[in-house]
Formats: C-alpha cells, sequence, structure tokens
C-alpha cells in the first residue's frame, strides 16, 4: 500500500495538529519541520519505511486488518519520542492498551525488514579483493538498573561509559557504501569487552583473507586492523599524518557518525524502561530506518571518497 511522502506528512501533521488548520497555511519546509519534530524523520523515509511494511504477510496474519498509516505513525513518534504512556496517548487521543499495541505492532514489523536491508554480503559491494571491507565497533545503550539487586548479577550489566546498567550490541559498516551489513546483540555491557563479542560470531564469518578496520581496543585481533598497525606521522617533526593514519580517521570517523543517528532515537537515547527481551525488536527497526534514509530519505554518511583514500591500506597485509 504504497503512499506519496505529501500524503504521509499530512497524515502526520494532522495527528499532531488536529484542529489548527493554520499550521497547513505555511511553506513546505514548515511542513516537513514540524513533521520531523514530532516523527524522528523526513516524510520520504517514512512514506518508504510504510511502503515495505505493508508488504509484509507478516502484519496481516497478526493483526487480520487492512494496515493503518495511523498506526505506524505512533510507532514512529514512539520511537523517536519515547514518552511515557500517559503523555502520548493524551497527545494522540488514545486509550494506554490501545497505543501499546499499535506501537510494538508495528516496531516488530519494521525489524523483520532486517533481512532485506542489513545483508552481510553487501560489504562486497564493489569489491576489489580488499582485505579490509567494514568497520567493526561496539555502542552501548541504557536500560534500568535489574531487580531486586544482587552485586554480582548488576555487575553483568555495567557500562562504564555512562556508569550504569546497559546493553552493548555490534555493529559493522561496509567501508566501500556507508551502510550497515551487520548487527549483532544484545549482549551485558559487563559480560565482556568488543573484542570478545567480536571473536565469539563475527570473527567466523570473515574471508580467510578478509580483516576488520577498528579502534584500538581490536588490537589485540590477528582478523583486525587499527590505527596501532601504522605510522601516525611521516617524520620525526611530527607534523605531518601518514596517509594511512588519516584514513583509518576518516573511516572510523563515518562509522561514529552512523552510532550517533541510532541514538537520535528517544527508545535508544534514554533509558530503556520496557521489557529487556523487546530491546532488540526496537534496534533492528531504528537499523532498518537509518539504512532507508542513508538510501531513500536524502541523508547518507558523508562521502565514501573516504574508501578510495584508504585504497593504500586496503590491500595492507595480503
Amino acid at each position: 500500500m504504497p503512499v506519496s511522502a505529501e500524503e504521509v506528512k499530512v497524515a502526520g501533521l494532522e495527528l499532531v495538529f488536529p484542529t489548527n488548520h493554520r499550521v497547513f497555511r505555511r511553506a513546505d519546509d514548515y511542513f516537513e519541520k514540524k513533521f520531523k519534530t514530532h516523527f524522528g524523520r523526513n516524510s520520504q523515509t517514512c512514506a518508504k519505511v510504510w511502503s515495505e511494511v505493508t508488504k509484509l504477510e507478516w502484519l496481516l496474519e497478526r493483526t487480520h486488518q487492512k494496515p493503518q498509516l495511523k498506526h505506524f505513525l505512533w510507532c514512529m513518534n514512539f520511537m523517536h519520542a519515547y514518552r511515557t504512556e500517559g503523555e502520548a496517548c493524551t497527545m494522540f487521543d488514545c486509550d494506554e492498551k490501545t497505543w501499546r499495541k499499535w506501537t510494538w505492532v508495528y516496531a516488530t514489523a519494521i525489524s523483520k525488514l532486517t533481512a532485506k536491508y542489513v545483508k552481510f554480503e553487501d560489504r562486497l559491494i564493489g569489491d576489489t579483493q580488499d582485505v579490509c571491507t567494514m568497520t567493526v565497533d561496539g555502542t552501548d545503550f541504557k536500560i534500568w538498573e535489574p531487580r531486586p539487586f544482587s552485586k554480582e548479577q548488576n555487575k553483568i550489566w555495567y557500562s562504564s561509559k555512562f556508569k550504569g546498567a546497559g546493553v552493548r550490541y555490534e555493529l559493522a559498516i561496509a567501508i566501500k557504501t556507508g551502510e550497515i551489513v551487520w548487527i549483532n546483540g544484545p549482549f551485558p555491557c559487563g559480560w565482556g569487552p568488543d573484542l570478545k563479542i567480536f571473536n565469539q560470531t563475527l570473527k567466523t564469518c570473515l574471508l580467510p583473507f578478509e580483516k576488520i578496520m577498528a579502534d584500538r581496543n581490536y588490537r589485540d585481533s590477528d582478523k583486525a586492523y587499527t590505527k596501532c598497525h601504522v605510522e601516525k606521522y611521516e617524520d620525526d617533526t611530527h607534523e605531518t599524518i601518514t596517509k594511512e593514519y588519516a584514513a583509518i580517521a576518516i573511516l572510523l570517523a563515518r562509522h561514529e557518525t552512523v552510532n550517533g543517528r541510532f541514538k537520535e532515537f528517544g527508545c535508544l537515547n534514554q533509558v530503556y524502561r520496557h521489557e529487556r527481551s523487546k530491546h532488540h525488536i526496537l534496534f533492528s527497526a531504528v537499523a532498518v530506518i537509518i539504512q532507508i534514509e542513508m538510501r531513500h530519505g536524502g541523508r547518507p554518511v558523508f562521502d565514501t571518497a573516504a574508501a578510495a583514500y584508504a585504497d593504500p591500506i586496503l590491500n595492507y597485509h595480503y
């Protein structure tokens, strides 16, 4: 049931401003700004996500009714603003049970697009038989402290990044395209460092000659290429940074840009207050939305010319 970005924008604004018709007399950029304020992404991205969700047979089997754009927009607002049920239901004039049902139905539906939009084999798009195909990093998200309190139990969930309980995901970005090609998690933050998570699964999926590019936390792995493996300066004057070091810095900065986009969603930036078993649903749904936004929403990560700049080191250690 595809709809245009304009139709999605109008539907969203009518939900937020049901009686204020004056808002529709403003310029188009004002409409788009207001829409993004409440739903997190532009109308073009939301229209594409809606189009993909309505194609899912799972959604029809789960709900036994025609998909409603209103419920999808509730979900987008839920993930973006992460308001309490009382606040959200007052804003959208609905019952808390109804809000809870439909936000999670559509969040689950979006997460089921992960297999279509996040593909490990996509790391080889534009393949030139490079050794380094991906940048990899772990990213932490806050959760409520486990109850009842137990020193040993709470230690497993402790994240040193924000001095509290959290879950960690492993994220891989293709060097050639800048798109997400791997997500893995959640893991309790205290379970182990990023390298332990990498060794458990992703390392076993790499080709024999293949390596990842990562930060210094991965320096002890024979499958990782980090700043520790290159010289920082060209000479003893410490004035000129080497191309290899600069390339790694650029690619890792691009990775952090993608990590930051996950934190733009309130459900991942605020302290997560729902069942821990459902956290991966929201993370996967957000990953799909970010991927669609990069491809169709006019917001790609910064120029992948960084990949070309890194060519001198991609074939390093063949």
